[in-house]
């Protein structure tokens, strides 16, 4: 049996949030994010082709996310608020770095797009 390694790398997030609440502490929250993430894929033969590591450089996202929660206020100004929701994110830029052995067993590193818009 083959092994695979995945890795994450870091990113970062950026963006605005907008809330509000109703009298009875129900609350709703939206907002739009700018998102950067990456990781690395590397094994022998991945997907029955002959590519060993796949590095998603950088994949960016916008991200509008949809929450409704509850607040619990527990001092003067201090309060805990449980959330749940979904989000919608869309990728918008990414490239990668394939690396494997073309068909006359050379080694080979391209650059190719992560989304294809």
């Amino acid at each position: 049996m083959e092994e695979y390694e995945s890795t994450a790398r870091n990113g970062f997030k950026i963006g605005v949030n907008a809330e509000y609440t109703l009298s009875n502490h129900i609350s709703f929250e939206s907002g739009l994010a700018y998102i950067r993430k990456g990781a690395t894929t590397s094994g022998d033969n991945m997907g029955y082709v002959r590519i060993s590591s796949i590095k998603f450089a950088e994949m960016n996202y916008l991200q509008i996310p949809l929450m409704a929660g509850y607040k619990f206020d527990l001092g003067k100004q201090f309060s805990i608020k449980p959330e749940a929701g979904g989000y919608f994110a869309a990728g918008i830029n990414g490239d990668s770095f394939v690396t494997g052995l073309d068909n006359f067993n050379q080694p080979y590193e391209a650059r190719v797009a992560t989304f294809f818009l």
